[in-house]
């Protein structure tokens, strides 16, 4: 059975693990070496233990650690990042590839100019959808029964007209991000569109720090959805 551990979800780094009974895939590395070692030792893993990295796109939060993770285990990622780092293995959209017992399917998505990629993830048992930093996903991902799913949520319209209202220049660098992110109402047109009927839980990434509130999102999402719904854990 897949199970992603959410270890930090945030514009100041994300780090996720990925795992079945036999394999362990770390999602992203947008911490420093230091924080990924702590992160798997709490998980009872070293680096050696890991089977792959998966790094979504290029930005700094989300690859800052690929040239010490290719240096032990192979890092898959964007072709955008191939050229940056040229250690890694580019992804081509919208194909099937698999590490250990683990298929994975590519999904591109929007992040603005960047490339970025969205992932299915499956085994025997189960399915998994996971993506962040993205503002629209066009592909249809309605065949996939998925049991859990890990989506992008950033910020709340609402909240958004608040802020830009205000005029407060603390936080206008955060408005500027948005259009290459994925609001809420965003974030449940998507899930209307994908197959929940066996989904247990709804995890929210990449949240903003001021332009979305937590507990009445995940009320909302709950109330809609009848799923228990959470945001992962922030950095």
């Amino acid at each position: 059975m897949l199970k992603i551990t959410p270890y930090a979800s945030s514009s100041k780094g994300n780090l996720y693990l990925l795992q079945n009974e036999s394999t362990n895939i770390l999602l992203e590395c947008g911490v420093n070496e230091k924080e990924i070692r702590k992160y798997l030792r709490g998980s009872g893993l070293t680096i050696l233990d890991l089977n792959a990295c998966i790094v979504s796109h290029v930005h700094n939060d989300h690859s800052l650690s690929i040239d010490y993770i290719s240096d032990y285990i192979p890092v898959y990622s964007t072709y955008e990042n191939k050229l940056k780092h040229s250690q890694t293995n580019d992804v081509k959209p919208r194909t099937i590839f698999k590490i250990g017992t683990i298929k994975i399917l590519a999904i591109p998505v929007e992040h603005g100019k960047t490339e970025n990629l969205a992932f299915v993830f499956m085994d025997k048992e189960s399915c998994i959808f996971w993506g962040t930093d993205f503002s629209l996903m066009q592909q249809n991902v309605s065949n996939f029964k998925f049991n859990a799913i890990y989506i992008e949520c950033n910020y709340d319209d609402y909240e958004l007209q608040a802020t830009l209202d205000s005029g407060e220049d603390n936080y206008l660098k955060h408005v500027r991000q948005c259009s290459t992110h994925m609001s809420k109402e965003n974030c449940k047109e998507h899930l209307r569109k994908m197959d929940l009927s066996n989904c247990k839980e709804i995890v929210l990434l990449h949240p903003s720090a001021f332009l979305i509130s937590k507990e009445k999102t995940k009320q909302e999402f709950e109330q809609e959805f009848k799923i228990k719904t959470y945001f992962a854990k922030e950095k």
